[in-house]
């Protein structure tokens, strides 16, 4: 089977911790509400996960958002509740529709550091403060 475009193996470790801490596949599928295959296809890069599915999946792991979504930070951490599904995936539809040319995937430390800017500027400051400090 085909990876899911944009999928790393580090991105799927990351996934493959998540779904630990939240009890197994079965017990991430039941808790995220969906079919009781897709965390592995998203762990294996089978199938894209959507932002609002990582957040989701760090919420019910009792991981990190950021650690989750982009490697930064650690595992462990509170998230701040000024970053919502809504803000994340705002940030991030704005760094891909500046993409210049259709077949090329952005650079994943270039999009990060992006989307950090944009968050930033959105009222995310603390947030980025905390997590440097820690």
């Amino acid at each position: 089977m085909a990876t899911a475009k944009g999928y790393t193996p580090a991105f799927g470790r990351r996934i493959s911790h998540a779904i630990a801490c939240a009890g197994g596949v079965l017990n991430t599928s039941r808790k995220l509400e969906v079919n009781k295959d897709t965390p592995a296809r998203w762990r294996d890069g089978e199938t894209k996960i959507s932002l609002y599915h990582v957040h989701e999946l760090a919420r019910v792991a009792g991981v990190n958002p950021s650690w989750l979504a982009f490697g930064e930070s650690t595992p462990s951490g509170e998230a701040s509740s000024s970053i919502t599904p809504e803000l994340v995936e705002q940030a991030a539809l704005e760094v891909l529709l500046n993409v210049q040319t259709d077949s090329a995937v952005p650079d994943a430390e270039v999009t990060a550091a992006t989307i950090r800017a944009r968050l930033q500027s959105n009222g995310a400051d603390d947030f980025y403060q905390r997590e440097s400090a820690a």
